[in-house]
């Protein structure tokens, strides 16, 4: 058997530098989650978290789907300590 050298070449980049606006424009919810973890700008979190919810709820098909994405949502939230004012936005 011999041994074959893979190599792999990707480029990364840091999430948190991206507009999360760009992930909010996407139809797919596992990528409008994301936009949690990206760069706010000049938004509050708050306002960031409000259209994200909205993006959700636009882009989801039906209750179980969202609350799967909400929980998703929540989990993302937690890795920058936005748990709690995304419970405060959610009731």
């Amino acid at each position: 058997m011999t041994d074959v050298g893979l190599t792999f070449e990707y480029n990364l980049f840091a999430i948190n530098s991206v507009d999360y606006k760009i992930f909010l424009k996407s139809n797919r919810p596992e990528e409008i989650v994301l936009s949690v973890l990206a760069n706010f700008a000049k938004e509050t979190p708050e306002n960031a978290l409000k259209h994200i919810l909205s993006r959700l709820e636009e882009t989801t098909g039906g209750d179980l789907a969202l609350k799967r994405y909400f929980k998703q949502l929540r989990i993302l939230a937690q890795l920058r300590k936005l748990e709690q004012k995304l419970k405060i936005i959610v009731g």
